[in-house]
């Protein structure tokens, strides 16, 4: 028997239990968990990496660390670090 497994969060299938957990150890599946409890819909794990790539080259030209202000487009919603935002 095949078992499909299913992160009803990300809203993403796995072929194996090894990679939906793994699934949930990533950025990806926190950051889609965050917006669920703010009552949104899940991002695709193309639009997370382009936004996530995008933030982290702004924040590392940046040399003050301190001053970053992490934005989230979808959510509207403003965030004081990178563990936050994520």
């Amino acid at each position: 028997m095949n078992r499909e497994f299913f992160s009803a969060t990300s809203n993403v299938p796995f072929s194996t239990e090894e990679e939906l957990h793994e699934h949930y150890r990533s950025g990806f599946h926190r950051y889609n968990l965050k917006r669920r409890v703010a009552g949104l819909g899940p991002v695709t794990k193309e639009w997370f990496e382009l936004h996530r790539d995008k933030l982290l080259s702004a924040a590392s030209a940046n040399t003050n660390k301190e001053d970053v202000t992490y934005f989230d487009p979808l959510s509207r919603k403003s965030f004081n670090s990178e563990s936050k935002y994520l």
